[in-house]
């Protein structure tokens, strides 16, 4: 029977945070150390010491370190506890899974001497143009103290866990003589308003075939599972799952927990989920579908091969495949993924074999370890560009 195990999610550890620089005008955006950015160290802005993931850098909140989704604006105090002559920062939201994206809005307290700007350095009215979405609340000014006050607004939706780039420039003698401080905190949603995962990566991003993951209370009478074999069902012990209207297919319910396989031609974006028990009709939450959500069911296992070795690993939401395979139907044999699959180990990429459908809503991952230094490294597998959380695996010598 198909059942996935509720586990911890693997989040991808979060990349470098942004970089300030403390000169009148403010930094240059797009110097954040995040994914596809640079930093003013690398840019050579700035010289002086880097310190990662400082604790010298602090965030408080004015509530619970969580945020509501659609709820009212936080206020956010950023406090630099290290003693310089002067004081810069700069600071944006991220998606977690979608490093790329904003999250929320940011608004400043002190229009005097800090800004919100976009990444084309316009200022946000109703938000930041299309092709310029991200934002950044950095100083205009040196501050003399190293306390930062910024106004937050969360997304209107749950889009899973956020990151908020964070760093803080201590200037001791001016742009040549800095301690760069580097954070970035991580801001989950209520959970209680979030009850929808990717059943393999536990993050509230799935896909058309992929299977999610749903959990409540009173969810189902009993527990039963599907045995494969022939096509998925839509009902289970007279439970029946939608997502955004549209019938899902069912491997598992039980009182606490459902596993569903997404159904295809829903719109992407927010979709409603609910579970439906003898006719009742019960919201179980939202998701956010994407046309691809790639995720590993093995990511929570450290892996280990020698170079050379054929790995094979299970996962979800790699999209469509070449013969195309109706969702939630029986077949035999391989249906290969229509859109590109890399897999990298540490800084190698692998030598892929295989990337395609072997059952319904299930991928196999094929591919032979490169020769990587003995050691644990990163196991990162994307399609089309949109990265799997990452796993971990040992090369031996």
């Amino acid at each position: 029977m198909i059942r996935f195990e509720r586990a911890l999610p693997l989040f991808v550890v979060g990349a470098l945070a942004s970089l300030a620089s403390a000169y009148s005008g403010g930094p240059p955006t797009r110097r954040t150390g995040a994914p596809g950015e640079q930093t003013c160290l690398s840019a050579n802005c700035h010289v002086g010491e880097r310190f990662d993931d400082s604790p010298t850098v602090e965030l408080d909140l004015d509530g619970p370190r969580e945020y509501d989704p659609g709820g009212p604006r936080q206020r956010w105090t950023l406090r630099i506890g290290d003693a310089a002559r002067a004081y810069g920062l700069q600071l944006s939201v991220r998606r977690a899974d979608r490093p790329l994206h904003p999250a929320g809005r940011l608004f400043p307290v002190d229009g005097s001497t800090t800004a919100v700007v976009c990444e084309d350095d316009s200022i946000p009215k109703a938000g930041c143009p299309e092709v310029s979405p991200l934002e950044f609340f950095h100083h205009t000014e040196p501050r003399r103290q190293g306390v930062f006050e910024v106004d937050w607004t969360p997304p209107r939706d749950a889009i899973g866990d956020l990151l908020v780039y964070v760093a803080a420039n201590a200037s001791v003698a001016g742009q040549r003589n800095s301690r760069i401080h580097l954070r970035a905190f991580r801001i989950p949603p209520r959970r209680d308003d979030v009850t929808v995962f990717n059943a393999a990566s536990l993050l509230p991003t799935f896909s058309p075939g992929a299977w999610i993951s749903i959990f409540g209370s009173g969810l189902a009478p009993a527990a039963l599972a599907w045995q494969p074999g022939g096509d998925v069902p839509r009902s289970l012990g007279g439970v029946r799952v939608t997502v955004g209207g549209r019938e899902a297919g069912i491997g598992f319910a039980g009182p606490g927990q459902i596993n569903a396989l997404a159904p295809e031609g829903v719109e992407l974006g927010p979709a409603r989920v609910e579970v439906i028990r003898d006719g009742a009709p019960t919201l179980a939450g939202q998701g956010w579908l994407e046309r691809v959500s790639p995720a590993l069911f093995d990511a929570s296992r450290l892996i280990r091969a020698r170079a050379g070795e054929i790995v094979s690993l299970n996962g979800t939401g790699f999209g469509p495949t070449n013969p195309p395979v109706p969702w939630g139907s029986a077949f035999e044999g391989e249906a290969r993924c229509v859109l590109p699959v890399v897999v990298r180990a540490g800084d190698a990429q692998a030598n892929l074999r295989f990337a395609g459908l072997v059952a319904p809503g299930v991928y196999r991952i094929d591919f032979a370890m490169p020769p990587v230094p003995a050691g644990i490294h990163d196991l990162v597998v994307s399609v089309d560009g949109w990265k799997a959380p990452a796993g971990r695996i040992s090369s031996a010598e």
